[in-house]
């Protein structure tokens, strides 16, 4: 979620644990569903990320995009579910020139509906003599911390209820 954030993408999270993605991406408004994976299997020079839940494939028309993260690299594939088919796994290969998937890393603009985006903002920003307060960037900073304590709020709840610990 900060990293859609911080490509200027307005992130939306679901209440509750309904939804069956993570989140949401609004830009001009038009909204697509997000399901967050990672992994950091490394497997024959790529990456396995599975794409299912736990209770199994998934089914129906559940998310628009996967955004699949590769913890040891620090990238990011941003997969519309046309790509994978709802398969249950997809090998990333980030150092292939040719690779399947390569066309998706990092590829925030298909948020944006595909829209590349225009140079850098904070060049943009200045350029136009425009000045963010710091009193804003405390009160984003604050906001992202509190989503990501939520959301593992949520991930301890449900691992407490499954566990049988509560």
């Amino acid at each position: 979620m900060t990293r859609a954030a911080e490509h200027g993408l307005c992130v939306t999270r679901p209440w509750g644990e309904m939804s069956r993605y993570d989140f949401a991406v609004e830009y001009k408004a038009r909204f697509v569903r997000v399901q967050v994976k990672s992994t950091m299997f490394l497997d024959r020079g790529g990456y396995t990320v599975t794409v299912r839940g736990w209770r199994g494939k998934y089914t129906g028309d559940p998310f628009d995009f996967v955004a699949a993260y590769l913890i040891p690299l620090d990238i990011w594939y941003i997969l519309p579910v046309e790509s994978f088919k709802m398969q249950g796994n997809v090998g990333l290969y980030p150092k292939l020139k040719k690779s399947k998937y390569g066309r998706f890393k990092e590829a925030w603009h298909l948020l944006r509906g595909g829209e590349e985006t225009v140079g850098d903002i904070e060049a943009c920003a200045a350029e136009l003599g425009v000045a963010i307060s710091n009193q804003h960037l405390a009160f984003s900073s604050w906001h992202l911390a509190l989503g990501v304590c939520l959301t593992l709020l949520g991930f301890l709840s449900r691992f407490l209820r499954v566990s049988g610990r509560r």
